[in-house]
């Protein structure tokens, strides 16, 4: 026991004369405005630091009782933390130099907002446009060093010749908010809970950051990223999976200095799409439902503002019990697809509750949607687009101008049961317009920029089309999907 009460007692007057060390060699008061001064000088923005003092613990060093980021012209709040501990080397400490090699943010809050014009909020040289520089003697990555910034004309000698150096960086329980207001409709993402861990073991290993969050609201984390670093290949590889892999996404992005290039997949295992739609595009036409997909994409872009034509994407979707959102494409193409408009508005508007709650309605109902599509050169391409509905069948296909937002579609709508026979005993000039199964087939088009873009009527290509029966839809041979797993990309 005795023994043990010397051990004890020796540690804690070493631990004691450490700090009392370190007290002389430097002097918290003085670092305060200098690391404010060399952040602002570096990054053009304004830091702001409260009361320093020595932190106890495993994670050794510098707290900060709060800290606040701003731009530089002070209008905007970048980043504030209830507390920041900035991990010491020791060695270091004593050898008269301050080598910080963590930084751990507690309860952060950050803020990155794109502007109506693209520029964004935070300054571009604190978004690590280039890749972050690893020194081959310690391994650590190099985010700011300054060899001798603590002026003797200001500070006292002893406390001069310091470097800031990042090995380790955390994020405990901290909050992302994100916004952009360049689009047409803003959109605004939050993540909560943020856990973040990134750090380099040594100098020949990969930086590692593993990251969890809670997004859209969730009470819990529910998006997970495990990604790699590789300064020498100036490459990242991710894999991040969302709500117990629902969501799979696997990729890589090299050249982050020139040539942007990524090359990536995503699996999608029955999500409900309305737990992810923004309340800025519920007013306009959007699709809802049960979605499973699988998507390749692919990006080779010397510019920010190119990426929209130079990215290639590839996929296969089908979507269960969902909706084409505000737009009624059966009701569009019944209401013009008469002589006399007026006649089919009549009859749409006496119909029964079994009729009126398709035709009547904002939205087109469906059991089933199938599709591929092709993304290329800032459009969309969709082809073999099906949709399957007791009362109606629709076949369609077209593109999508991203950029500006105008859909350019042909399609067929084909009356099924309940539909057929109110229809065809409504309105008897609808008899020619009948294929072989005695369906009556309505082709249309889905023309006009949205949202706002209008369902028309096509009868003068109505008996040309064609239209395969219920029969030959229901048996139309979907492609595979492509065998390839999250994994291959790791090969």
């Amino acid at each position: 026991m005795r023994n043990v009460f010397i051990i004890l007692g020796t540690l804690l007057v070493v631990v004691i004369v450490a700090l009392a060390c370190f007290s002389l060699l430097f002097d918290l008061s003085v670092l305060r405005p200098q690391i404010e001064r060399s952040l602002d000088q570096q990054y053009g923005i304004e830091t702001r630091i409260g009361y320093l003092s020595v932190h106890w613990g495993l994670n050794f060093g510098i707290g900060m009782e709060g800290l606040i980021v701003r731009s530089n012209d002070k209008r905007h709040l970048l980043m504030k933390s209830d507390k920041a501990i900035l991990g010491i080397d020791l060695k270091k400490a004593f050898q008269r130099k301050l080598k910080i090699r963590a930084i751990q943010l507690i309860k952060p809050e950050i803020w990155v907002i794109r502007n109506a014009d693209g520029s964004m909020n935070w300054p571009s040289n604190t978004l690590f446009t280039e890749p972050l520089s690893a020194s081959p003697a310690t391994g650590e990555v190099s985010i700011l060093e300054a060899k001798d910034p603590l002026s003797p004309n200001t500070v006292p000698s002893k406390a001069s010749g310091w470097n800031l150096k990042l090995s380790e960086l955390r994020i405990e329980d901290g909050a992302v908010h994100y916004q952009d207001d360049s689009a047409a409709n803003p959109l605004k993402v939050d993540v909560e809970k943020l856990r973040c861990v990134a750090y380099q073991a040594k100098a020949t290993a990969p930086s590692r950051i593993r990251l969890e969050g809670a997004f859209f609201g969730s009470p819990k984390p529910n998006i997970f990223l495990d990604a790699f670093y590789f300064p020498g290949r100036d490459e990242i590889n991710f894999e991040a999976e969302y709500d117990n892999r629902v969501v799979e996404l696997a990729g890589r992005l090299t050249s982050l200095t020139q040539a942007t290039k990524f090359k990536g997949m995503a699996k999608i295992h029955q999500f409900d799409l309305s737990t992810i739609m923004p309340a800025s595009i519920q007013g306009r036409e959007y699709v809802t439902g049960i979605v499973t997909a699988q998507i390749e994409a692919s990006l080779e872009a010397i510019a920010r503002d190119t990426i929209h034509k130079e990215i290639a994407v590839i996929g296969t979707v089908d979507i269960r019990q969902g909706a084409f959102k505000n737009i009624n494409f059966v009701r569009g193409a019944l209401e013009n697809a008469v002589s006399i408009p007026a006649t089919a508005a009549i009859v749409i508007g006496q119909s029964p509750p079994e009729i009126a709650v398709t035709v009547q309605n904002n939205d087109t109902a469906f059991d089933i949607l199938q599709a591929n599509f092709n993304i290329q050169g800032g459009y969309a391409d969709v082809d073999d687009l099906m949709v399957k509905h007791p009362d109606y069948l629709i076949s369609a296909q077209g593109e999508y101008d991203i950029m500006n937002q105008n859909v350019k579609f042909s399609g067929r709508l084909v009356l099924l049961e309940k539909l057929a026979a109110y229809f065809d005993a409504k309105i008897p000039e609808w008899d020619s317009l009948k294929n072989r199964q005695g369906r009556i087939v309505l082709p249309f088009r889905y023309l006009g920029h949205i949202p706002g873009a209008s369902v028309k009527p096509e009868l003068s290509v109505a008996r040309p089309y064609g239209v395969p029966s219920q029969e030959d839809i229901a048996s139309d041979k979907r492609p595979e999907p492509r065998s390839e797993t999250i994994g291959d990309l790791k090969k």
